[in-house]
């Protein structure tokens, strides 16, 4: 995609117009993802469709796609995580608002001011990333490096004195 994303949003306007917003995301300027990033080279593709349900809920759909360079914990080499993840956010504005929201809606906290385009896909991706990231233990290389040492001396020291035992 090559078409730019705008900067900031009106969510509850766009919504209301039936707006839908497609382009790339440079993961350069999320500061909050960039510390569980390996590197901030890149983008994500980003599609977002804003309107209003028939229950008269304004709603976000969202398609995140791309891919984040993360450090593997297990081995401490880069590792490519894969993104594809759909959003359904509620437009709301209060608490209590967003506890009134139909279970498929994740609540979105809009006010009158604009908001950055790039804190709603941020928060999206932070909550994807894994708590600890690993390559699957078969790709890992140190994973492989555990298999190729020799196995440890299986032998029990103390299996003689239950030789003793028995013939005491």
């Amino acid at each position: 995609m090559s078409k730019r994303l705008p900067v900031h949003i009106d969510p509850l306007q766009l919504a209301g117009k039936g707006e839908l917003l497609s382009g790339d995301l440079e993961l350069a300027g999320m500061r909050r993802l960039a510390p569980s990033l390996h590197t901030t080279e890149g983008a994500v593709e980003v599609t977002l469709e804003f309107g209003v349900d028939p229950e008269r809920i304004p709603y976000l759909q969202g398609h995140i796609r791309g891919k984040l360079i993360l450090t593997c914990q297990r081995c401490m080499q880069v590792m490519d995580f894969p993104v594809d993840l759909d959003m359904t956010l509620g437009l709301v504005n209060s608490p209590a608002e967003a506890d009134t929201l139909p279970d498929h809606y994740e609540p979105l906290m809009v006010r009158s001011e604009p908001v950055a385009l790039s804190d709603i896909i941020e928060d999206e991706l932070l909550l994807c990333l894994p708590l600890v990231p690993k390559h699957p233990e078969s790709q890992c290389p140190a994973s492989a490096q555990k298999r190729k040492e020799k196995p440890q001396d299986t032998r029990k020291p103390f299996a003689v004195l239950s030789d003793w035992k028995k013939n005491g």
